[in-house]
C-alpha cells in the first residue's frame, strides 16, 4: 500500500503546536512546529499529576447527582452544579496530566520557505527552511528521540510556566486583581535547567514522592549537530538522571546513522504486517 499519499506536509510554517509534526514511540512524544524558531514540545504517557481534588471526594461528585442538579434548573441547583463539576479547576490544577516542556532552536529569525513533512512509513519528520533542516524520529527500539539539525542555531529548554514556579501555593500564584484565574499552577518547587558537559536538562519535584526530568544531549558534528533527548521519572529509579545521562550517551554512541536504520527497519516490519497482500 502506498502510504505517500497519506504523509503530513506543509509548505508553510507551522504557527501553533497543534497543528504540528506528531511523532512518538507509545511512549514518548513529540510535536514539531515554529515560525519565529523550531520547538521540540516533548510528552512522556506516564507524566501525571494524581492528587485528588477535594471536591471529587464529595458524595455528591457522581453523574446521577450531575443529571439531578441539571434537571432541577433552580438557581440552588445550579450553583452547587458549578461548584462540584465546572469549577473545580479554578483553584486547583490537578489531577491534571503534566506538559513536560519544549526545546526551542533559535536561529534568530523567522523561518521562511518552510518545508515540513512526516513521512509515514518511516515515521520520520523533516523541516527544511532558509539556512536550516531538521530531521528526527522517536526511536522505535529505545527510550529516545533523535534529531540531526544543520544550520547556525541557539538551543534552549523550557519549562512550562504552570510547573515550575518558587511559590508553593497554588492559590496565591495566579492571581490577577485579586481574582484567581482558571489556568492556576501545579505549584511544585521551582526546577533549575542545568548545562553541563554536552547534557541540557531540568529534574522537577512535585507534590508528592514523584519527579521526573528532560534530558538532551547535543553532539557537534562538522556540518550538522546531533541532538538525542528523553524524559526519565523516578518510577525508572532513584537515580533516574544518571539513566537517562547514560542511555542517551548510548544513544550518541550507537549514531544518528545506525538508531535510523534499526527505526526504518522496525517500522517496514510493523507495516508490512499491518497490511494483506491486496492492500500493499
Amino acid at each position: 500500500m502506498d502510504l505517500s499519499k497519506y504523509d503530513i506536509c506543509y509548505e508553510h510554517a507551522i504557527t501553533s503546536w497543534d497543528m504540528g509534526l506528531p511523532l512518538g514511540n507509545g511512549r514518548l512524544g513529540c510535536i514539531v512546529y515554529g515560525e519565529d524558531a523550531i520547538y521540540l514540545a516533548v510528552d512522556r504517557i506516564d507524566l501525571w499529576d494524581t492528587r485528588e481534588h477535594p471536591n471529587t471526594l464529595e458524595a455528591g461528585f457522581c453523574y446521577k447527582n450531575l443529571v439531578k442538579l441539571s434537571k432541577l434548573r433552580t438557581e440552588e441547583a445550579w450553583k452547587e452544579r458549578e461548584r462540584l463539576f465546572e469549577k473545580i479547576y479554578d483553584e486547583l490544577s490537578y489531577p491534571s496530566k503534566i506538559s513536560a516542556g519544549h526545546f526551542k532552536l533559535d536561529y534568530g529569525c523567522e523561518l521562511q520557505n518552510v518545508h515540513a513533512k512526516i513521512d509515514l512509513k518511516s515515521a520520520i519528520g523533516e523541516m527544511h527552511f532558509d539556512g536550516g533542516e531538521i530531521e528526527l524520529f522517536m526511536d522505535a527500539w529505545k527510550p529516545v528521540g533523535a534529531a540531526r539539525i544543520k544550520g547556525d542555531f541557539r538551543s534552549e529548554l523550557c519549562i512550562p510556566e504552570y510547573i515550575s514556579s518558587d511559590c508553593h501555593n497554588e492559590r496565591e500564584m495566579f492571581k490577577d486583581g485579586g481574582q484567581i484565574t482558571p489556568t492556576c499552577g501545579m505549584g511544585y518547587p521551582q526546577a533549575d535547567i542545568k548545562k553541563e558537559d554536552g547534557f541540557l536538562y531540568y529534574i522537577q519535584e512535585t507534590k508528592s514522592e514523584f519527579s521526573y526530568g528532560v534530558f538532551a544531549y547535543t553532539v557537534l558534528k562538522k556540518e550538522f549537530a546531533e541532538i538525542y533527548f528523553t524524559i526519565k521519572t523516578s518510577k525508572d529509579g532513584d537515580d533516574f538522571d544518571r539513566i537517562a545521562k547514560e542511555e542517551l550517551k548510548e544513544a550518541a554512541r550507537t549514531g544518528y546513522d545506525k538508531l535510523k536504520e534499526e527505526h526504518i527497519k522496525w517500522w517496514k516490519k510493523i507495516l508490512g504486517k499491518g497490511f494483506t497482500e491486496n492492500q500493499r
